[in-house]
């Protein structure tokens, strides 16, 4: 991905999942960064969320504060810190999508 982007569903996020998680996993302390705020750290390469897709992440996740991040200052103290080697690693951005029809 060169340039602006803005991602309007889950599926368009699902489509660039692996390129961002490449980009998170080389970004100097990414996952925490992603941890703490998720949005902001995607916005630093050049991708924003439509509003519509933010609601819809919040919804699969269950979790209405998810993506409100009120974490301004420690997203900037763990971004001005050194990089540790004690990763946090992921796997996904989002939670797999739930299959209808499958019984547990």
């Amino acid at each position: 991905m060169t340039g602006a982007k803005q991602i309007n569903s889950l599926h368009e996020l699902r489509a660039q999942e692996k390129d961002l998680l490449t980009k998170i996993a080389a970004y100097p302390n990414g996952t925490r960064l992603f941890l703490i705020d998720p949005v902001r750290l995607l916005v630093e390469f050049g991708v924003t969320l439509a509003p519509s897709c933010c609601a819809a992440w919040t919804k699969l996740l269950n979790d209405p504060a998810a993506l409100d991040a009120d974490n301004a200052g420690l997203f900037d103290a763990v971004k001005a810190t050194a990089p540790t080697t004690s990763e946090v690693r992921m796997r996904a951005l989002l939670p797999r999508a739930p299959t209808l029809g499958r019984s547990p």
